[in-house]
């Protein structure tokens, strides 16, 4: 009795092995979003169809210590190293 319970317990045991398996995706951006948001980052997209034929190319610049084409605001001159999102339409 105790041989076929033990058999039958191992039986189930692989079955419930090989009936599982975990394959892997491709992630898509709502994957990151929550995550994004979670460490304090703000996402934003934009719409650029309307450019008729231009090429919409992003640009990150990199100001420390106001050095690069300094913005004139009072409060960037203040902090010493920010960076400045835009659009280059071509």
């Amino acid at each position: 009795m105790k041989k076929t319970f033990i058999i039958a317990l191992l039986a189930l045991a692989a079955l419930a092995g090989q009936a599982q398996e975990i394959r892997t995706i491709e992630p898509t951006l709502n994957d990151y979003l929550p995550l994004l948001k979670a460490q304090g980052y703000m996402v934003y997209s934009f719409d650029t169809k309307d450019f008729n034929g231009a090429q919409a190319e992003p640009v990150v610049m990199e100001y420390i210590k106001g050095e690069e084409p300094d913005l004139s605001s009072d409060i960037v001159k203040s902090i010493p190293h920010f960076y400045v999102l835009g659009i280059r339409i071509k």
